[in-house]
């Protein structure tokens, strides 16, 4: 069954990884375990977060002043999905970071989808400053150990697809290569 304590708490690590870099770990982990749950849970969670994920992009590339009026579209509900819908939302709300929480309820955006879009607003992962950073991280030399390559190597693969994501022009591919190659 499909309880607070059966799904992983969304927490920031403090100064170890990045916010959306966090998020996206969360949410992969939150999808494993709810396909563990039940299959319809999970097919469910799957069409939540992409209507989450495809509105934020659309958040993104509007102007501050249009993002206001920025909102997913409900996912649609009827029969037993009404019934995960009101369960995965208590489930979410308890959680996601208690400040976003506290304003999804304010502002009356309480379900699924808007409880992960308010999410990955407060998280912003697509500001100025996290595409300089990306950027950074993509040309920056480092000295892996061999142990650690593997969780490198996916840091490496979300910071490059956050980057196109946030539709922000990827470094020229010697630079990523030399990183890489360090």
């Amino acid at each position: 069954t499909l309880k607070d304590d059966n799904v992983p708490k969304l927490i920031f690590k403090p100064h170890t990884r990045s916010k959306p870099l966090d998020l996206e770990d969360w949410l992969d982990a939150l999808q494993l375990t709810l396909e563990g749950i039940h299959l319809i849970i999970s097919s469910y969670f799957t069409r939540v977060r992409e209507t989450a994920e495809l509105t934020y992009l659309r958040y993104l590339q509007l102007s501050p002043l249009e993002r206001v009026v920025a909102r997913p579209r409900s996912v649609h509900v009827e029969g037993v999905y009404a019934f995960v819908e009101r369960r995965l939302r208590v489930v979410l709300n308890n959680t996601i970071p208690e400040q976003v929480a506290r304003t999804s309820r304010q502002a009356g955006q309480t379900s699924c989808v808007d409880l992960l879009f308010n999410t990955m607003i407060d998280v912003a992962p697509g500001t100025k400053v996290d595409g300089e950073y990306f950027t950074k991280e993509l040309q920056a030399k480092k000295t892996v150990e061999p142990n650690h390559l593997k969780e490198e190597l996916h840091r490496w693969k979300f910071n490059y697809r956050r980057l196109e994501r946030m539709g922000y022009a990827v470094p020229d591919p010697t630079f990523q290569l030399d990183a890489l190659m360090a």
